[in-house]
């Protein structure tokens, strides 16, 4: 049997906001540079090319913008070299600040691939970028990002127009 319960993590920071964003604006204190906007990563550990995608984004996104990055747990395990190397090279490393949603609204705009953060970026009503084409009605949401462009440039440049504002409206009552 299924049980709908909907977005309880959702829920539970709304009820808690005030203390949640006041931690992780204590943890990010002195960090961000007030003059950029704040572009939140969340790579998933799958995928040909993950490591090499994540250079890109600290390079390309990272010298534009404010960026956070939180890699998923499992990283640490499976690629523990690359998991070191990419908490060094630049960005934010928020991967053991154990609340998303703090983050997500303090974040501008959202760049992942298929983690299940993109979902929850939904309720945000905020400009959400892939690095990959996938299958869903998630990536009608958001644009994905061409490897063959400068990433930070494509956000820069970016129009959010209403098409993809009411897509995501539209999925997040839907999740």
């Amino acid at each position: 049997k299924m049980i709908v319960t909907g977005n309880y993590r959702s829920s539970h920071y709304y009820a808690h906001k005030r203390w949640y964003d006041d931690k992780l604006t204590n943890f990010l204190k002195g960090r961000l540079d007030p003059t950029k906007k704040t572009v939140f990563y969340a790579p998933t550990w799958e995928g040909d090319g993950f490591f090499e995608r994540s250079l890109k984004v600290i390079h390309e996104v990272g010298s534009q913008f404010n960026l956070l990055i939180r890699l998923h747990p499992f990283i640490e395990d499976l690629y523990p070299a690359e998991n070191e190397k990419i908490k060094t090279l630049g960005g934010i490393d928020l991967s053991k600040f154990p609340s998303i949603y703090p983050i997500l609204n303090l974040s501008n705009f959202y760049i992942g691939d298929f983690s299940s953060i993109g979902y929850d970026f939904l309720t945000m009503d905020k400009p959400l970028f892939f690095l990959d084409s996938h299958d869903g009605e998630i990536y009608e949401c958001g644009v994905t990002l061409s490897a063959h462009q400068d990433y930070g440039d494509a956000i820069v440049s970016f129009q959010n127009d209403n098409d993809f504002g009411e897509k995501r409206r539209w999925l997040a009552q839907r999740v």
